[in-house]
Order: C-alpha cells, then sequence, then structure tokens
C-alpha cells in the first residue's frame, strides 16, 4: 500500500492536462509530435541545452546535469522514450489507454501527498497547482527559493529537506 507521494515539478496529471492550452510547454509539444525532430535535437544536446536554459531558474547548476542527460539520451532508443511521453500525455482523450489512464486515476487521493516546485518555475502556471487539490483535498505545496523547474538539480539540499521533513511526519 501506497503510504505517501511526492510529486517533484509537476502538477496532478488532470490539473496539467486541464491547463494544457494556456501552458508556456505549447511550441515543445508541438514540436514533440513532429517525428524525429525532438528526438534528434535531445540526441545533439541542443534540445537538453535549450530546455535547461529555459526553464532553469539556477542555469549553472541544472546546466552541470545537461551533459550527463545528453550522454543518457543517446543510448538507444532513450530519447524516443523520453519524448513519447511528452506525447502521449498530450494525446486525444479518445484514445482507449488514455481513457483507461484517466479514469484510474480519477480518484481522490487520500494519503499524505506532496508537491514540490521551485520558486521560479514557469513550466507550469499557477492554476494547475492550485488545481491539483481537485484530487489530492490534503495536498501540502513546498516552493524552493532559488530553484526554476529542475528542483533536483538547482538546489539538491533544500530538496532532501523538504524530502525528510515531510518523509519523517507520523
Amino acid at each position: 500500500m501506497t503510504s505517501a507521494i511526492v510529486a517533484v515539478g509537476t502538477p496532478h496529471p488532470h490539473a496539467y492536462r486541464k491547463t494544457l492550452l494556456t501552458s508556456r510547454l505549447n511550441p515543445y509539444i508541438a514540436e514533440g509530435k513532429l517525428p524525429g525532430v525532438m528526438e534528434r535535437s535531445l540526441v545533439s544536446g541542443e534540445g537538453v541545452r535549450n530546455l535547461v536554459e529555459r526553464w532553469a531558474h539556477n542555469t549553472e547548476a541544472a546546466l552541470e546535469a545537461a551533459d550527463l542527460y545528453t550522454q543518457v539520451l543517446q543510448l538507444p532508443f532513450a530519447a524516443r522514450s523520453a519524448v513519447e511521453i511528452l506525447r502521449w500525455q498530450t494525446a486525444s482523450p479518445f484514445r482507449s489507454d488514455m481513457r483507461i489512464y484517466l479514469k484510474k486515476i480519477d480518484s481522490q487521493i487520500t494519503v499524505p501527498a506532496l508537491a514540490v516546485r521551485g520558486a521560479e518555475d514557469k513550466m507550469y502556471n499557477d492554476r494547475a497547482w492550485q488545481m491539483s487539490t481537485t484530487w489530492a483535498p490534503n495536498l501540502e505545496h513546498a516552493v524552493v527559493p532559488g530553484a526554476g523547474h529542475y528542483v533536483p538539480e538547482e538546489a539538491p539540499d533544500a530538496l532532501a529537506k523538504v524530502l525528510l521533513d515531510f518523509l519523517q511526519r507520523p
């Protein structure tokens, strides 16, 4: 049984989907739908660096990880898998696998839940974060100062403290 849930850098999937039309991610979503375009960009390293420069606040810390991410994305099928989740998340709700997924996540989250985001994260709008409480009424929010979207890379010590504080509760 799941005893707690922590999401870092992402709102609830339903909130994400409901705010997609106003998302700052739209250019990336469009690029991701073009076969091979985003994959080639990620494998070359250019795409990873562009994403980090756009969404990180502490760019220097996040760029240190970008080279490692590029190496990993050069493994067979890794870039395609990374892009495929974006394609799938934005897929039509009329796909049978998407309908099954949306139905499964439609229930209320009753275990303790925490959503962590960087104070300077501009990827998702505030509405998406606020809407997450629709599916997790007891959702706690933690905002990490000085971090953008890539909290683990930009502020690892602050994230560790937030996680330990949350997970050590009775």
